[in-house]
Formats: C-alpha cells, sequence, structure tokens
C-alpha cells in the first residue's frame, strides 16, 4: 500500500477496525485492530546523464547529484554511498578521501556521498571514445540495482608529431639532387588530420637558391655548386588544418668534386734577339676548388724561336 511505503524498518502504524454484527433484530460489535510493520526498501536509481570531458584531460566533475537516487523509506531520504560494481571500460578511474592522494578504483569499492566529489577518471592519451563504469546506491543499508555511468570525451586538435625523422645525407657538387621524403615522416592522432608542408634552413630564412621544395610532392631538387659546398641545415614543417605545427630538421652536406682549372690565352711582346721568361701568373690560371693550385703546365710547341724549360739545374729542354 502506497500509504505505508514510507515506514522504515523498525516502523509501525495501527488502524482499528469496529466490525458490526447483525441478525436483524440485534447487533454486536468487535473491534479489530491491524498493525502494519515497516520493512527496509532499497533504494532506487536510474541511468545518469552522460559526463562530459575534452579529450586528454582528467574528468574530475562528478557529483552526487550525479548518480540519481530515490527511496520511499522517509527515514533513508538521502544518499550514503555509491559502489563501483563493475570498473571502467578504458582510461584509469581514481577516488580520493581528501582530494589530494589517489588510488585506482577496484571493482565493488564503496565511495561515500562526502567523497564523490573526488572521484576523477583520466581517458587513455589522444582518445576520444566513451568511457563507462557500472554503479548501485546506498541508503545506508540496502542497495540499488546497478546503472551505468558514462563519460564521453570530446576531441580536441592534437599537433602533428615526427614519426621517422629524415635521414642526414651528403650530395655531391655540381650533381642533380631530386630527394623526395616518406610520407610517413609526420603523423597526426586526429583521424582525417593532413599536413601542409613547408620548408626553411633551420634558422627560418629561406632556402638557398640553388635547392628548391616542392610541397605537392614532398621533393627537394637542385644543383649544388663549388659556392655551395658545406653543410646545409634543412627544416620540414608539418602543419595541420588547425595551425598546430611540428619540424623535422635534417642535413644536406655538399660534398667537393675536383673541377678542371682553366686558363686564358695571351699574347707577349717583346724585342727581337731578346728573350721573355714567363712566369705562372701569365698563363692565367684559375680553379674554383678552395686550396687548389698550379701544379704543372703542358706545353706545345712554339710556332717560331725557341721555347725553352728551364730544369732549375742549368739545364732544360728545348721546343722548337
Amino acid at each position: 500500500d502506497t500509504d505505508t511505503d514510507a515506514l522504515d524498518g523498525g516502523d509501525s502504524v495501527t488502524d482499528t477496525l469496529t466490525m458490526v454484527a447483525s441478525d436483524g433484530a440485534a447487533t454486536a460489535s468487535h473491534d479489530v485492530v491491524v498493525t502494519v510493520n515497516g520493512d527496509d526498501d532499497a533504494p532506487t536509481s536510474s541511468t545518469p546523464s552522460t559526463q562530459a570531458g575534452t579529450e586528454d584531460n582528467t574528468f574530475t566533475g562528478y557529483a552526487v547529484a550525479d548518480f540519481p537516487f530515490a527511496d520511499v523509506d522517509t527515514d533513508d531520504s538521502a544518499l550514503i554511498s555509491i559502489t563501483v560494481t563493475v570498473v571502467e571500460s578504458t582510461g584509469d578511474l581514481e577516488r580520493s578521501t581528501d582530494g589530494s592522494s589517489w588510488t585506482d578504483v577496484a571493482a565493488n569499492d564503496v565511495i561515500l556521498n562526502a567523497h564523490i566529489q573526488h572521484l576523477r577518471l583520466a581517458p587513455v592519451a589522444d582518445a576520444v571514445a566513451d568511457i563507462t563504469f557500472t554503479f548501485t546506491v546506498q541508503d545506508g543499508t540496502q542497495s540499488s540495482s546497478a546503472y551505468v555511468m558514462t563519460t564521453s570525451f570530446a576531441n580536441e586538435n592534437d599537433a602533428p608529431t615526427v614519426a621517422n625523422a629524415q635521414a642526414n645525407f651528403n650530395q655531391a657538387e655540381d650533381a642533380a639532387l631530386s630527394y623526395q621524403f616518406a610520407t610517413n615522416v609526420f603523423t597526426d592522432a586526429d583521424s582525417g588530420d593532413s599536413c601542409t608542408y613547408t620548408s626553411t634552413d633551420t634558422g627560418g630564412s629561406a632556402l638557398p637558391s640553388w635547392l628548391t621544395f616542392t610541397a605537392g610532392t614532398r621533393t627537394y631538387s637542385g644543383t649544388p655548386l663549388n659556392a655551395n659546398v658545406g653543410a646545409l641545415n634543412v627544416r620540414t614543417t608539418c602543419t595541420d588544418g588547425s595551425s598546430a605545427a611540428v619540424n623535422d630538421d635534417f642535413t644536406i652536406t655538399v660534398t667537393n668534386t675536383n673541377d678542371v682549372p682553366t686558363s686564358t690565352s695571351f699574347t707577349v711582346t717583346t724585342a727581337e734577339d731578346t728573350e721573355h721568361v714567363f712566369t705562372a701568373n701569365e698563363f692565367g690560371y684559375a680553379d674554383v676548388d678552395s686550396g687548389d693550385a698550379l701544379i704543372s703546365a703542358v706545353l706545345q710547341a712554339a710556332s717560331a724561336g725557341t721555347l725553352w724549360v728551364d730544369d732549375g739545374g742549368g739545364g732544360g729542354t728545348a721546343d722548337d
């Protein structure tokens, strides 16, 4: 009877019923006393509202009111505790009694009313899947049926990361370079995000004129010259659609290739019957390779007169 449902264990109500009997000529009455003893009814609960968290952030917003509680017993009008009967589906659900030290929640752990505010749930890194755990509510002596608490985690943009760094490499001077880096150099935890590629040197300045970067094909190309010999520190940048970016730096070392020296034609004017002693500088020797010097020269015979090569010891060879 709904009028007596509110009676708790140890409570009772009494009602007296008067019964009247009649044989048509006379009547007699009799009182019947009815006593209803109360019983401890179990509390009830229901599926709670979904809690809302954000990716990569520990959710700390649980409150007593988030765990529905009702009890027909008037003496049991407040939730005393909850019991986590099935632990979190993923992530890490933790409990605390003081908000400063936490332990993992285990199956059938009882969380008192005052400590519900200290429950916290840490999702797996980069995960946005809902996390659930199952609970019952208690009135101090009885438990409800089990219900599922769901906490959702909204996506937050993750910056791309370097998954497979580019290796340093050597490039010969005067040889054409065509280098395409792999599609798996960068990765992004956010499904559907892709890279917009740019490139500079590691100081943020433009690449040298000999080196071109084509973003659409992820390709570096060009031909370094003698002036470019040495180390070039290159930066490849991946930027996602939310302007979050990551850099991958590598070094191209341009190695020297021995270049052929050059010379120039020249004319010497001298008086008749007068020797002319040539110097090395007159032959117009030049070499783009730093440090290279004139070692020797190959001479052809003179078209007239005598071309003499002095061996430095007073002798020599004449080319007529």
